[in-house]
């Protein structure tokens, strides 16, 4: 019998959606890809959260750099994103905009500080695989470890 081959691909500014994806793909023993902008963002301050929040609610579709691993080759693709004004930032729009998902299984996830906001839907809306699921993760100083074993324990979940 054939292994699916799993892909774990994500956009992180600041480390929390590299975290939570990373616990994944261990669990999993998946592939991992991190999707990274042409034009990188500001790490901090209220530039980020000004521009970045414009291009997330705007709908942006920036330039992603070249990818290393070929997402057409795996049989599940489970996808990040932090949440920013409370949707999937851009260049995870772009990275579900260049694939074609049909016909392959896909799981997302969020992380977020305040709300998950509208981030899981738009993510679904913007996939056209079979979804397995979707879940948001707080990432707060108090909640990263439990957020991180949550992680752990989805992907046990969507391995059944």
């Amino acid at each position: 019998m054939r292994t699916s081959k799993t892909l774990v691909a994500y956009f992180s500014l600041t480390g929390s959606t590299r975290l939570i994806g990373k616990a994944v793909a261990k669990e999993l023993g998946a592939d991992i890809e991190e999707i990274v902008p042409v034009r990188h963002y500001p790490l901090r301050g209220s530039w980020l959260y000004l521009y970045g929040g414009m291009q997330a609610v705007l709908g942006a579709t920036p330039r992603l750099e070249r990818t290393i691993l070929n997402a057409h080759d795996y049989d599940i693709i489970i996808v990040g994103t932090p949440v920013w004004a409370g949707r999937m930032t851009p260049p995870v729009r772009s990275f579900l905009n260049s694939l074609a998902l049909e016909g392959k299984k896909v799981a997302y996830f969020s992380t977020f500080q305040g709300s998950e906001g509208q981030s899981l839907k738009e993510m679904v809306d913007a996939g056209e695989g079979i979804s397995l699921g979707e879940k948001g993760f707080k990432m707060t100083r108090k909640s990263t470890y439990d957020s991180v074993t949550a992680a752990r324990q989805w992907a046990k979940e969507l391995n059944r």
